[in-house]
This record gives structure tokens, sequence and C-alpha cells, in this order.
């Protein structure tokens, strides 16, 4: 029993001590801002991130051959990371580069 309750306490301790705030601001060497880490769609539409990410999101058109691959496939867990215009992303955002 008490090892069960330090299992599960660790357990806890070890997720909160991993989370990861959303939506951090820094800047860049040229001091421009830039998120880091996840982040939202509500930090996307603010500036300066709306600029490219609404035209982009408003913009994209889906590939319906690919989407019908994925929905084969979707019971494996992914999450997508990239870096467009200094913004790091995840969690299936897409955007043109």
């Amino acid at each position: 029993m008490k090892s069960i309750f330090i299992s599960i306490l660790f357990a806890v301790a070890a997720n909160y001590l991993a989370a990861q705030p959303l939506n951090q601001k820094t800047k860049d060497r040229n001091g421009n801002e830039m998120l880091i880490g996840c982040c939202t769609r509500e930090a996307l539409l603010m500036d300066p991130f709306t600029t490219w990410f609404v035209p982009n999101y408003n913009n994209y058109k889906v590939d319906t051959a690919v989407a019908d691959e994925i929905k084969k496939i979707s019971a494996i867990n992914s999450s997508c990371f990239f870096l467009a215009h200094g913004v790091a992303t995840a969690k299936g955002s897409a955007t043109s580069f």
C-alpha cells in the first residue's frame, strides 16, 4: 500500500514538473517577438503572429487523399512540430512556408 501511494505521488509530481506553460513569448536576436513551446490558436491570432497565420490558415486547402490516409491510421497519436517565421508551434498546426 505504501509503495502504491509513493508511486502515485511520484507520478503526480513528475506530471506537474513536466507541464509546459502555454503561449510563452520571447524575442529573437533581432528583437522580433516569437512564441516558444506549446501555443494555442488564440496566441497565433494576436499581433504579430496573426499577419502570417490568418492568411495561411484561410488559404489552406485540405488534400483529401492525404486526409483519408490519415483517417486510416488515426489510432496512432502524433504531434507535428514546425518552425515558420521564427515561431515554433505544435499539436497538429499547419502553415505553408
